[in-house]
Formats: C-alpha cells, structure tokens, sequence
C-alpha cells in the first residue's frame, strides 16, 4: 500500500503543533504494512530558514520517504509529477485549509485519486474563529464538486458534527489520532505539600486560552506557584495581552516563558512537572494531553476535547470553560497535594492513557480504513 501525505508542516520542524507528531506517529506505527511518502515545506512555520540536515529529492528513513520544499516548489506541478511517479492508493490531507488543499483536490479529481481527509479540528464549532473566510471558502470547495472524492477522518463525535454540518454527503471514517509512546515516568516522591509547578505546551494562539489560565492562577493566594510556558508565539497581541497581567503576578507566584522545545524533549520535560494546565477552547484530539497522561502528569483541561473522561479518575478534572471557580480549585488541589497524593494521581494518569490507547486495535482500525480506500 502506497499513502502520499501532502502537509506544510513536519519535522525536523518544531512550530506546526499536532499534526506533524500525528503524521510521524502513524507512519511508525504501519512502516511494516505501508509505504509513506511525505511533501512538505523545507521550513518551519513563520521561519524561512531552511532545515540542516535535509537533502534534495527524496530523505529516506525507517518509517517514510520525505520530499522537502521550498515555497516555490510546493505547488500543483510538484504534488501532480508526484502524484504520476508514485500512484498512490490514496492521498492523506492533514487540514481543509493549508496552501496545498485546493492544488491536491484539483489534482485529486483530474486522476480520480481519493483523498483521505483529516480537518484535525478545524470544523469543530470552537476552532472556526474568522468564519467570514473559511465558510466561502468551504463552499467554494463544494461548488466546483472538488469533495468528491474525499473522505474525511473524525477523531472525536465533535468533530463529526462539524464535518456533516458543512460536508453531509461525505463519507466520515472515524480513526483516534495515534499517541506518542514513552517509558518515561513523572517522580511523585519529591512532590512537596504547598508547593507545585505547572506547565502550558502549547501554540500560544486565542485557540490555546492561555490567557484563561493565567487569569486563573493570579487568583492563587496560598502556597508557591510555578508554572512555565512553552510554545511558539504565533498571535503576538495576544501574547502582549498575557504579558499584562504576567508582569502584575505577586512574588509568590513565578512564570517562565521557556521557548520552543523539541517534539523529542516533551516526554522529560512533562514528567518535571505536577500538571499540565491547558484550558483550549477546543482539540479534536490534543497530543500533549496524551503524551502528559502517558508520563503520569494529572491534567487541568477544558471540556472541549476527548479526555473529559479523566474526571472519574484522580488523573486530572475537565472542566466547562464558564466555572473559573472550579479551575481554581483544581490548581489548589495540586499545590496542596502531598508525595502520597500525587502517587495515586500519577498512577491514574498513566492507566487512563492506557485504557484509552489500546495500540493493537487502533492499528487494525487504521488497516481496514486505509485498505477501504484502495
């Protein structure tokens, strides 16, 4: 089986969030049932500095073949000689709205390919912000018939609706993002009682509602606080509007703002901390709360993703964006969570991920779909 991936964003790249972790995931997973090729920019996002370590033409690894391209070159002619070298059983899209989505879909209905389509979130209600662009766009999209032959991925029944609501006559597969998998663990022993650092991973984007978070710990009037940030600054004046009330915090309270950090380094950087604190407005699956879960990090969320299960364990609370209060008791109960306490939450972390995450079945999931679409 052959799967062409079109994506503007993968790695050695650092700043194009979930989907490049998605994409790496899977090809890992099924390098022994699958021949991945991968086109993508020679660039990560907002940097137009050129990969080290890349060559021209195909970069051959284990798990996937990747074409890197500079911005001139990432066009239809490209995905089109592709396209004809390759023959593809199919082509897997990881957005409705990046650069290469229309080019591939002409493409796509010139040679009767089809296209397996993931809008990791985009058509979910809370990810849909300056609708007066993408819904034209959308329609724009059917009106030249050029959906027909996709097939979109759904990772959550969220999702789902958002599909059907602007694409009713699409087939819809619904297939769970593939995790990241560590045996790295989070050490409970040194966990002190008044004491707790938190951590945002994250684009720092409105969607992301940093802002919320930080809004929530100025409110902390016990205990020492640290929480750090990381993350690429992609809205500027949002992240002015953080710094404001960052550089009011009382002195008992300490923020970072930690850089970019490598995909590789999360693992051990999550396991440092007592919780990851991540109020979004809304995931369609959310890898960095899969991969805190994985090494034992409780988790404060919204509930606006697949996890709000978490809240029937002690491995984390889900809570409506609306009741601040709640999420201020959420981060008290950490700070004031003993080495004995954070035992529990840790090890209920790690086997909710574990009931949630069962390998096997998602592979054999992904199998089936991938050879429906042959």
């Amino acid at each position: 089986m052959k799967v062409l991936i079109i994506t503007e964003g993968y790695f050695p790249g650092n700043n194009y969030g979930g989907p490049p972790v998605s994409i790496n995931n899977l090809c890992r997973l099924l390098k022994d049932k699958a021949d991945f090729y991968i086109i993508t920019k020679d660039h990560d996002f907002k940097d137009k500095k050129r990969y080290d370590n890349i060559t021209d033409g195909w970069n051959k690894s284990s798990e996937a073949s990747v074409l890197y391209c500079d911005d001139s070159k990432y066009n239809y002619n490209t995905f089109v000689d592709s396209i004809v070298k390759i023959a593809p059983d199919f082509i897997y899209l990881q957005s409705i709205f990046q650069s290469c989505v229309l080019p591939v879909l002409f493409a796509a209905k010139k040679y009767n390919i089809k296209v397996l389509l993931a809008p990791r979130g985009e058509l979910c209600s809370g990810a849909l912000k300056k609708k007066y662009k993408k819904i034209p766009y959308i329609y724009f999209i059917k009106y030249l018939h050029l959906s027909r032959n996709v097939i979109f991925q759904s990772t959550s029944d969220e999702e789902t609706d958002g599909i059907k609501k602007y694409f009713s006559n699409n087939r819809i597969v619904f297939l769970n993002n593939v995790p990241t998998l560590t045996k790295i663990r989070k050490d409970y022993s040194i966990k002190k009682t008044g004491e707790a650092k938190f951590v945002f991973v994250s684009r720092i984007v409105w969607k992301k509602n940093l802002l919320f978070a930080l809004q929530v710990i100025n409110r902390v009037n016990d205990g020492s606080l640290q929480f750090d940030i990381y993350g690429s600054i992609e809205e500027p004046q949002y992240w002015e509007e953080c710094l404001k009330i960052i550089n009011n915090f009382s002195n008992k309270i300490k923020i970072n703002y930690c850089g970019v950090c490598k995909h590789d380094d999360i693992p051990i950087i999550l396991s440092s901390y007592d919780a990851l604190f991540f109020p979004t407005f809304s995931e369609n699956y959310g890898h960095i709360i899969a991969e805190s879960l994985s090494v034992g990090l409780p988790i404060i969320i919204s509930d606006q993703t697949p996890w709000s299960n978490i809240n029937s364990t002690k491995g984390g609370w889900a809570i409506p964006l609306k009741d601040e209060d709640m999420y201020l008791k959420a981060v008290e109960s950490i700070i004031g969570c003993s080495s004995t306490e954070m035992k529990y939450r840790v090890e209920d972390s790690i086997a909710f991920f574990r009931k949630f995450t069962n390998i096997d079945l998602l592979r054999d999931d992904y199998l089936k779909s991938f050879s429906s679409l042959k």
